[in-house]
C-alpha cells in the first residue's frame, strides 16, 4: 500500500491518525509506504512509535525536513524483517526538501527492495529527482524491486513515468488525488521480479475523508 496521509489531517480538517490505521489496517498489508507523515508527539509518544504499535508493525522513517516543530516526510511499515535501509537524498535547491527511503525486507527468504518516495510539485524538479531515483534503481538488477510512492505527476503516462518505465514494469494506474472525487494518478506503483495480481483504491468511506489522498493497494506476487 502506498498512502500520502496528509498529516493525518482529512478533508473534514480533523486530525485522525486512528482514522487512517484503520484504513490501513482494513487491507492487513505486508508494507505500507506513506508520505507527508508528521511524527508529532500522540498520546504522550511519538506518533510513529504509535503506528507501528497500532499496526503490529516494524517501523522506518525517512524524515527529510522540520515542520510544525515535527520530523516531517516518508515513512514505511511492514511486517516483514528489515535487513538494510538507506536514505537518499533527492532535494533540488530552492525546492523543498524530497527524499528516497530504500528497505530491503526479507520475503520468506528472498531479498526484497522496497523504495518510497515523494516527488517535488516542479515538472523540473520531478525530472531531477526521477534520473537520480533511476540511478538508485539500475544499481540492483538482480533484486526484486517495489518502488512506489506520490510522484506528483497529473499525466498518467507523462515524463516521470515514462522515464521509470523504461527500469521497471507499471502498474497500471489509478486514480487517487483528490479523494472525494479522484481526478489524477499521483500515487502509483511499479515493479521488478513481481508481477501485479490486483490494485485497487480503498473502498472504505472513511478512505474518501481520512486524507486528501486515497490509499493504492497493490496485490503481487514474485516471478519464479
Amino acid at each position: 500500500m502506498t498512502y500520502n496521509v496528509h498529516g493525518c489531517i482529512g478533508t473534514d480538517r480533523s486530525f485522525d491518525p486512528e482514522r487512517i490505521a484503520a484504513i490501513i489496517t482494513a487491507e492487513a498489508p505486508a508494507i505500507v509506504a506513506v508520505q507527508e507523515f508528521y511524527d508529532r508527539s500522540h498520546d504522550d509518544g511519538p506518533l510513529v512509535d504509535w503506528f507501528a504499535s497500532r499496526l503490529g508493525m516494524h517501523a522506518v522513517k525517512g524524515d527529510v525536513c522540520e515542520r510544525f516543530d515535527c520530523r516531517y516526510g516518508n515513512a514505511l511499515f511492514t511486517c516483514l524483517p528489515v535487513l538494510k535501509l538507506i536514505r537518499h537524498d533527492l532535494a533540488v535547491a530552492s525546492r523543498e526538501p524530497r527524499g528516497a527511503l530504500e528497505v530491503v525486507c526479507d520475503w520468506q527468504g528472498v531479498s526484497l527492495r522496497v523504495i518510497t518516495t515523494h516527488f517535488g510539485l516542479n515538472r523540473i524538479e520531478r525530472r531531477t529527482q526521477s534520473r537520480r531515483l533511476a540511478t538508485v534503481i539500475d544499481s540492483q538488477r538482480d533484486v526484486a524491486t517495489i518502488l512506489l510512492g506520490d510522484f506528483n505527476e497529473l499525466r498518467a503516462r507523462g515524463p516521470v513515468a515514462r522515464s521509470l518505465a523504461a527500469l521497471l514494469d507499471v502498474v497500471p494506474p489509478i486514480r487517487t488525488f483528490p479523494s472525494r472525487l479522484p481526478m489524477f494518478a499521483l500515487d502509483r506503483c511499479f515493479l521488478r521480479g513481481l508481477r501485479p495480481m490486483a490494485s485497487y483504491v480503498s473502498p472504505l468511506r472513511d478512505a474518501r475523508i481520512a486524507s486528501d489522498h486515497l490509499p493504492l493497494v497493490v496485490k503481487a506476487r514474485l516471478v519464479a
